[in-house]
């Protein structure tokens, strides 16, 4: 469909749309709340915001809060929705649309003054406090997904643009040269540009396009988050000049909100199609995410206990055949740490020397181990090259392990060749090392008895 195809339909449609008014005010309130809900949760979530629709329509109609959502999101989603509430009655009172008007209107959207992240003309980061309702003081940038920057009219600028905007939005009424739809898509491209605010400059311009289209008797376009890449590219192609996919693109979004209007005036419902699958969809998502982050948190209690329990019994080990390293030349030590379910290697390290593997310890973290048993370590010392006695020495090596399985309450620790019993620790109670060093010991001297035997053959 090309652009005029795109205008026609929509006035086709405005007529359809017309021609059956009054709707009946039952259908008009479903069609309000259904252009209310969407409006809140697409344009808050193009800007990052967190709440799902059903978190947004349960914290709007009902009041109930998200459960592990930012306080600032729900205030976001507070200060949109009052701000939809007024433009309503704004559109049907025919208020002309001012700076002041739209200075007013960003304090009701923001709510409340925070701080936001900020650059430093060195472009050092630092914090700012975001005012309501007034006009930007310092220049303020965007970086793309590219690490391009993207620079908006200079603070002393500002002022004397959106005069120009808001004098050449009043020239459109009067005119009535351009139809709506582009009115609307030219002035929220030239808003953003401008980016007259510290902050909310997206939503804001949202909101005015669709006031502009509110005003001439369109219902608002509510452009969705899932398409907002598509959104972004159009709003970029029109900084060089072509608008022209930007308003495809707002003008795809207004004929669903005039299909919706057709469907609740006629009496049918409102609830788009793809509302079903666009929810099972977020909540899987949700999901999702939830499994990130437990298993975040999961991975955080696995590498405290690691710090706090398991090294200092691997260093403990490490110290006490620390002499068994004077009859070598070579000393070497690995250590892994597996997925049981998985059984793939998550980590591992081979270092020259204990003191270098107690201090590859220091650096060690957990790869992860959701299955239960969660998981397994092994730490093995490999000895080599027997240090010359006299004439010769015979070409001897020898080698010790141990075991580490992990659960979830507990671990055990125990030699790798199965000769010692394993010992058992909770993650919670203090560690009895004297148990570990008797096993240490019986490995030791079962050792030091085999490279006995070995030198008696040379």
């Amino acid at each position: 469909m090309e652009l005029g195809q795109m205008i026609a339909r929509l006035d086709e449609l405005k007529a359809q749309i017309d021609a059956l008014r009054p709707i009946k005010p039952e259908q008009e309130q479903r069609i309000l709340q259904k252009f209310r809900l969407d409006w809140n949760y697409h344009s808050n979530a193009i800007e990052g915001n967190s709440l799902t629709l059903g978190e947004t329509r349960a914290f709007l109609l009902e009041g109930l809060t998200a459960k592990g959502k930012s306080f600032k999101d729900h205030l976001d989603i507070r200060g949109h929705n009052q701000l939809i509430l007024f433009l309503e009655d704004f559109v049907r009172q025919k208020e002309i649309l001012t700076e002041a008007g739209i200075r007013e209107m960003h304090k009701m959207l923001l709510v409340e003054p925070y701080q936001v992240e900020a650059r430093t003309p060195d472009g050092q980061v630092t914090k700012k406090w975001v005012t309501l309702g007034e006009y930007k003081t310092e220049p303020n940038a965007v970086q793309t997904a590219t690490g391009e920057w993207i620079y908006y009219a200079r603070p002393e600028d500002t002022g004397p643009r959106m005069a120009e905007l808001v004098a050449w939005y009043r020239q459109q009424t009067e005119t009535q040269a351009e139809h709506p739809l582009l009115v609307a898509t030219l002035f929220h491209h030239r808003f953003t540009h401008i980016h007259p605010f510290d902050d909310g400059n997206g939503r804001m311009a949202r909101a005015l396009m669709n006031v502009i289209l509110m005003r001439e008797g369109f219902p608002p376009a509510v452009l969705k988050t899932q398409n907002r890449a598509e959104y972004v590219a159009a709003l970029r192609k029109a900084d060089s000049g072509d608008s022209g996919d930007l308003a495809m693109f707002v003008g795809t979004s207004l004929l669903r909100s005039e299909e919706l209007v057709l469907r609740g005036a006629k009496g049918e419902s409102v609830d788009e199609p793809v509302d079903l699958a666009r929810e099972v969809a977020l909540l899987k998502q949700e999901l999702q995410s939830r499994r990130s982050n437990a298993a975040k948190t999961l991975l955080e209690i696995q590498n405290q206990r690691f710090h706090a329990k398991i090294k200092p019994l691997l260093i403990r080990v490490l110290t006490r055949i620390a002499p068994i390293s004077e009859l070598f030349d070579l000393t070497n030590v690995r250590i892994e740490s597996f997925h049981y379910a998985e059984r793939t290697t998550s980590r591992h390290t081979e270092t020259h020397g204990l003191e270098a593997a107690k201090a590859s310890l220091d650096a060690w973290t957990i790869g992860g181990f959701l299955s239960e048993p969660m998981g397994a370590m092994v730490m093995k010392v490999n000895w080599s090259q027997l240090k010359r006695v006299g004439e010769s020495a015979p070409p001897l090596s020898a080698s010790i392990g141990v075991n580490i399985v992990l659960e979830e309450s507990e671990f055990s620790i125990g030699s790798r060749d199965g000769s010692t019993a394993s010992l058992r620790y909770s993650y919670e109670a203090p560690v009895d090392y004297s148990q570990l060093d008797e096993m240490v010991a019986a490995v030791t001297r079962k050792l030091i008895a085999q490279v006995r035997g070995e030198i008696a053959k040379h």
